[in-house]
């Protein structure tokens, strides 16, 4: 007699009951003995499903008895389902930890593989520093222990004896970075200094989600140390860009980049640059990081260098991370109810293939196309599986590799073979309306279509992710309008003062979190408006006049009023434009330090302008956008305007 194994849901496991506690079963997990791992191949193996021989994409075999919980139907559940169905990741035995499981961990090293190649493309070379940090370094920077005291892991005994210093399991590594900085830096000679480190981080978090959120997670952090201000902010937003990039190119997650709020900022930074991300749920994902540091750091630890002129100056710095939390992001960007959807240039597994037959005599001659077909494409440089087990039938298999992301799985079967064609099937559309049928294996006419559907399917998610951010996020001139947008699970755009209340306020009565200002780079930003007379401005669309792509997030704005707003236009941090008030004639002068951004004392002479209509301000800057090929091309001014959006996830 058939036997199913039936174990728990991840997402019963996740989720708290209605009391507010843990269901007992996850209270017991980490009290006794792990129960045995519920075997995909075991449940197969109990089951009896016979399907033809070959089934749509949208048909499922009776062989997966774990159905994935619909998105729709409970977002935090699918996303549990998934991770455990596409064999991804697994609880560790100690509560908020995770095993990454070879499928899972395939993904981060296609993450680490681009991004390894773009660090060295930008002068940075691959190091590692030690684990444990003494805490005496943690203290030194008073902003940087404020803001990680809460989540610190300390060892205490070593080796059976209390240790005459605590130690930090590393949370980040700024300051241990800076001990040796201080020991290799001497003369101008030796900066910039960049160095990179692929490594694991301990952040004793409360609330865990797989991937988004755990205690112990991987991934890259750079640091670099320069000469000038000017150096440090120009790698900043250099390294931003290479994460914009990838998740464009790569992930394709249409990301929002651009600069945090005070509030918001690395705790020991001077600013903090993001690539925010809009998952399927439609909440935010803080998917990659860049600071500029400025010279918080080297102070705090005394890292020196003599310029040129033989003065001893402070090193200016920076530090830039990305995690396995872009794992989570792509999951829960591009995956639909039947599972993992993973972007081709991504994904561990390019192309699947599923030989049938069904008579013993059969099997020899698809086996034999199905391999030569694999040579063909790996020869081509792409990643193929030849899925030739025998335990299973063709339907377990498709639905399989469907569940796991695969883009494309290629049949090949007794009447194949014969018309020295296969059949294609592409994951991101379903069923008979994504299968192609009689595509000649002919090595040159196979290796070209499947390389122009990988690029269509990566295109594709693309588009799709795009349309679904753009169409959730509404531009709002009012608070009652960023509320309602609020209200409805979207994002809002509009004008933001810049007011720490403000944004502590808009957090507490809406649950909505500040993520970006728009435009990257640029930042138009409101100031003084106690003396103009009316405070609101308004706002109109108005394309950008420039030559990115389509797909650019960033749409340029005319900010009006019946009386002129005073304003100051920022690119890269640096004041550009001052502009009048007409109501009061009141000239602007742009102040800034190093805790809010602006260049103390310093007064703009350039003539007054106005920014209604929209001024045709022409910038020549480094690409921000992943699709733009003209390095430095013109960039029209774009709006500054902030998004709110409801909770997500922070690094």
């Amino acid at each position: 007699m058939a036997v199913t194994l039936r174990l728990p849901s991840l997402a019963s496991l996740f989720s708290p009951s209605i009391s507010g506690r843990y269901p007992a079963v996850l209270r017991r997990r980490h009290q006794l003995p792990r129960p045995p791992p519920f075997s995909l191949r075991a449940s197969a193996q109990s089951t009896t499903a016979e399907t033809d021989n070959r089934v749509d994409g949208g048909q499922r075999s009776r062989v997966q008895d774990r159905a994935v919980t619909p998105r729709s139907q409970d977002f935090n559940a699918w996303y549990l389902d998934v991770i455990d169905s596409a064999e991804l990741a697994d609880y560790g035995p100690v509560r908020g930890t995770m095993v990454i499981r070879p499928y899972g961990y395939a993904i981060w090293e296609a993450i680490q593989e681009y991004l390894n190649v773009k660090f060295k493309e930008t002068g940075h070379s691959n190091m590692y520093f030690p684990q444990f940090i003494p805490y005496s370094f943690i203290e030194k920077e008073a902003s940087h222990v404020e803001g990680f005291s809460p989540e610190l892991a300390l060892v205490t005994i070593g080796g059976g004896k209390e240790l005459e210093e605590k130690l930090v399991v590393r949370p980040t590594s700024e300051t241990i970075v800076n001990h040796m900085f201080t020991q290799w830096i001497h003369s101008y000679r030796d900066l910039p200094l960049m160095i990179n480190q692929w490594a694991n981080v301990t952040r004793w978090e409360m609330r865990t989600k797989p991937f988004v959120r755990t205690l112990e997670f991987l991934w890259q952090e750079g640091h670099t140390a320069h000469a000038s201000p000017e150096e440090a902010e120009k790698e900043a937003i250099q390294m931003i860009d290479v994460y914009t990039k990838f998740a464009y190119e790569q992930a394709a997650i249409p990301v929002i980049t651009g600069r945090k709020s005070k509030v918001e900022t690395f705790a020991g930074a001077d600013r903090t640059y993001t690539i925010e991300a809009m998952m399927g749920d439609r909440k935010a994902l803080q998917a990659g990081t860049s600071h500029n540091l400025g010279q918080n750091f080297s102070r705090a630890f005394g890292t020196q260098f003599t310029d040129e002129n033989g003065q001893r100056q402070h090193v200016w710095q920076t530090s830039w991370a990305i995690s396995t939390r872009f794992v989570g992001g792509i999951i829960m960007t591009h995956g639909d109810d039947t599972g993992l959807m993973l972007p081709p240039r991504i994904a561990p597994i390019q192309v699947v293939i599923v030989p049938i037959w069904k008579k013993d005599g059969e099997r020899a001659g698809v086996l034999s196309a199905a391999s030569s077909v694999k040579e063909v494409l790996q020869t081509a440089g792409i990643k193929v599986k030849l899925d030739d087990s025998e335990q299973r039938t063709p339907g377990w298999k498709f639905n399989y590799w469907e569940m796991k992301g695969v883009p494309l799985r290629i049949e090949i079967g007794p009447r194949d073979v014969s018309s020295r064609s296969v059949v294609i099937s592409r994951r991101d559309v379903p069923g008979k309306q994504g299968k192609v049928f009689g595509i000649s294996m002919e090595p040159t006419i196979l290796e070209a279509y499947v390389k122009d559907k990988l690029d269509e399917i990566q295109s594709s998610l693309l588009l799709q992710a795009t349309s679904f951010r753009d169409s959730n996020i509404v531009d709002v001139s009012s608070y009652d309008e960023l509320k309602a947008a609020i209200s409805e699970g979207k994002w809002a755009r509009g004008p933001w003062s810049a007011s720490d209340a403000d944004e502590l306020k808009v957090k507490e009565e809406t649950g909505a979190t500040i993520r970006n200002g728009f435009g990257a780079f640029f930042d138009v930003k409101l100031r003084s408006l106690s003396h103009c007379r009316r405070r609101l401005p308004s706002l109109s669309p108005s394309p950008v006049s420039s030559r990115r792509h389509h797909h650019c997030c960033c749409h340029a704005y005319a900010l009006s009023c019946q009386c002129r707003l005073s304003l100051v236009v920022i690119v890269a941090g640096l004041p550009l434009k001052t502009v009048s008030c007409d109501c009061e004639r009141q000239e602007v002068k742009s102040s800034r330090d190093d805790e809010n951004g602006w260049i103390d004392g310093e007064t703009r002479s350039q003539p007054d302008f106005t920014l209604s209509p929209l001024p045709s301000l022409s910038l020549s800057l480094p690409n921000s956008h992943p699709n733009s090929t003209n390095q430095g091309s013109p960039i029209s001014l774009l709006d500054a305007t902030s998004c709110f959006s409801n909770s997500g996830a922070a690094i």
